[in-house]
């Protein structure tokens, strides 16, 4: 079965009232596709993904009957449902892996039984601290720390992901058209401040005034991808017959310093919000110095990369800052 995005198509996404995931349904609408949204709710904007023509169904994906439901018709499946978060992920290290685990196992064999081509969504967390300033591959080894599994929830989630990759390239091997994602910082409108992200903490920040807190010296860097961009290339990966039994980095080549970036919406939002570096904060993430990705295999299977300007990924998340500020005020009035 081709998984070439065709109008009239329908189509599942697992954790679909999420981030990333309500971008992929947007992206899938506009393309003519019908989508279901399978999402329990937890951390997801179920009306967002209702409101973008997707007919939603709250539940598990560990489910069997609700996946069911939720899959009736669809030809192509796109499995994002997970327990994300910073704080969600380091308040239970073992409910994430076996969270997680049981999700990505339910929905590989629904569509191996099926023979559904898959887009598994994997986590550039594999790669763990990322070592020196280099573009990580798809063929680096796990870096992350199996011995802090049991204590470190981003341990659990990147071996949660990394078990989820082998058990989708195995199916693979048996024949499921999959292929694996593994995106890297995405950002931009529609993030909310309690995933931790560091952009949706920055804007909350700047628009109130609040401190921009920088852990370290703010030198590590990052690469942004804008949510629009990701979710068009994840979309444009299911279409690409040379990804299949393929894993694929999804984010963007352009680079910021975590300091450069704090600066960047102090101006953009004209804050006068004060840039603390070497501020002590849980929920930063500056402590991982150096995180890019190598995108030839990326370009290679869908010829083109995210390379969207970062002041677009700021702009969105202070556009949502600034709503959810406003709706919070209406709705205490």
């Amino acid at each position: 079965m081709s998984g070439r995005a065709r109008s009239a198509d329908r189509v599942l996404v697992t954790g679909g009232a999420g981030f990333l995931g309500r971008s992929i349904v947007e992206d899938l609408t506009r393309r003519g596709c019908s989508v279901a949204v399978l999402d329990d709710g937890s951390t997801g904007d179920l009306h967002a993904a209702r409101a973008l023509g997707a007919d939603v169904f709250v539940g598990g994906v560990g489910d069997r009957q609700v996946l069911e439901s939720a899959a009736r018709g669809v030809v192509r499946v796109f499995h994002l449902a997970a327990i994300v978060g910073v704080a969600r992920v380091a308040a239970d290290p073992g409910r994430v892996l076996e969270e997680n685990l049981r999700g990505a196992r339910a929905v590989i064999r629904f569509c191996e039984e099926r023979r559904l081509p898959l887009l598994f969504t994997s986590s550039s967390e594999v790669y763990g601290d990322g070592g020196a300033d280099r573009l990580l591959s798809e063929c680096d080894a796990p870096g992350f720390d199996l011995r802090a599994v049991g204590r470190d929830g981003r341990a659990a989630y990147a071996l949660s992901k990394w078990i989820g990759e082998r058990l989708a390239l195995a199916a693979g091997e048996r024949g499921l058209p999959v292929v694996v994602a593994r995106p890297f910082n995405v950002a931009g409108h529609g993030q909310s401040e309690e995933s931790g992200a560091v952009m949706a903490r920055f804007a909350a920040a700047a628009l109130a005034g609040d401190p921009l807190a920088v852990e370290g010296d703010g030198s590590a860097t990052r690469c942004f991808a804008e949510v629009g961009e990701a979710a068009a290339a994840f979309v444009d990966l299911l279409d690409s017959p040379s990804a299949r039994g393929e894993i694929v980095n999804v984010g963007s080549s352009v680079k910021i310093t975590i300091r450069e970036l704090a600066e960047s919406f102090v101006r953009r939002a004209r804050s006068r919000s004060p840039v603390v570096v070497g501020a002590r904060n849980a929920a930063a993430v500056s402590f991982i110095r150096h995180r890019a990705p190598d995108l030839t295999r990326l370009e290679r299977h869908i010829g083109w990369i995210p390379d969207a300007p970062i002041e677009k990924c700021i702009d969105g998340a202070l556009r949502h800052a600034a709503e959810r500020g406003r709706a919070c005020r209406s709705a205490g009035s």
